[in-house]
């Protein structure tokens, strides 16, 4: 099955951020950071909005299906663009939230890396979010590092595509891995 991918457009923002919020609202991460479901909407609302309307193009590449359904989004990570927001510092974490950010941060692999900041589809098990990896992989140079964190649980969906876990992170029992594809 053949899947149309392009660009976010600025009338795409809304769709993209409610995409994000949904695919996002069902990931175990989410639960941790954010165990009051409401809190987990308003927090991840507010966070994916500043995300996609403040983005920066020369940073950072937003991907969606053609039917808005299935999001990823990209980020260029050099030892020169300093990162001015840390996910630890979003609103309405747990403190077990913002102890697991400040170690995902102090953790993160050697830049210069492509970073999988974000991906996510609105309905699970469509193939949209294999085909936005494919998609975003084939932009990257030969030699170029490709990294991504995510839970324990999301390791074996990102293994075929060739990432390989490079650091495992745990607080009060919840895992996330930091992983690469070279």
């Amino acid at each position: 099955m053949s899947m149309d991918i392009r660009p976010i457009t600025p009338a795409d923002e809304a769709a993209v951020i409610n995409t994000l919020v949904t695919a996002f609202g069902r990931e175990p991460i989410g639960d941790f950071i954010y165990p009051d479901a409401t809190a987990r909407d308003i927090g991840q609302t507010k966070m994916f909005t500043d995300l996609i309307k403040n983005r920066d193009p020369t940073k950072m590449n937003v991907d969606v299906t053609d039917d808005l359904d299935a999001v990823a989004v990209w980020e260029y990570k050099t030892a020169s663009n300093v990162d001015d927001h840390s996910l630890a510092e979003e609103e309405g974490l747990t403190l077990d939230g913002q102890l697991l950010f400040t170690q995902v941060d102090e953790n993160e692999p050697e830049k210069p890396f492509l970073y999988l900041a974000f991906i996510g589809a609105a309905s699970a098990g469509t193939g949209a979010g294999s085909a936005l990896i494919r998609h975003g992989l084939e932009r990257v140079k030969q030699g170029e590092k490709v990294a991504l964190f995510t839970s324990i649980g999301s390791v074996p969906f990102y293994a075929r595509f060739g990432f390989k876990v490079t650091t495992t992170i745990e607080v009060k029992g919840f895992a996330v891995v930091w992983m690469v594809r070279e």
